[in-house]
């Protein structure tokens, strides 16, 4: 390949994508979360749903291997959690939780909430393509945080 990885990621970053936070039970009984902008929907039957997890990530012990997870698609007003939580894994602190029905943290206000079983690993290059079937979800009509060019926006309706 005739590219550089900086090459590659401002090509990347020129698709416009949602905000999630990934969280699951910390090992100390609390909430933990990473901020992923890698979400995807797979399938409707079953509902499944993908995200991917750097392999070097200093995370990867807790999430790579968790059996159940939530996905919260950020509302705009969440961009302080979004940066937050690309920098620090305790969920507690910065966002205010309940548990989904699988034990995994629910974050207030987010548009979306996914709960999930993990339903495959995938090994893909230098990331772990984790797919999670949807045992229960809620949603809400606001705008969502987006992500494009390194930058915050707000995606609405009309």
């Amino acid at each position: 390949m005739d590219f550089t990885d900086r090459d590659y990621r401002d090509a990347l970053a020129r698709y416009t994508t949602g905000v999630t936070v990934v969280t699951a039970a910390g090992e100390d009984g609390g909430g933990a979360g990473i901020t992923v902008n890698s979400f995807s929907s797979i399938s409707l039957d079953p509902p499944l749903v993908s995200w991917s997890l750097g392999r070097d990530s200093k995370r990867f012990e807790l999430f790579g291997k968790a059996d159940n997870f939530a996905v919260n698609v950020l509302a705009h007003e969440q961009e302080v959690l979004a940066k937050t939580m690309a920098e620090t894994t305790s969920l507690d602190s910065a966002a205010p939780w309940e548990p989904a029905k699988n034990g995994a943290p629910w974050i207030l206000g987010a548009v979306t909430r996914l709960a999930c079983e993990t339903y495959k690993r995938v090994e893909a290059g230098d990331h772990v393509i984790i797919i999670g079937q949807v045992v229960d979800y809620d949603h809400r009509d606001k705008p969502a945080l987006t992500y494009y060019r390194s930058n915050y926006g707000r995606a609405e309706s009309h």
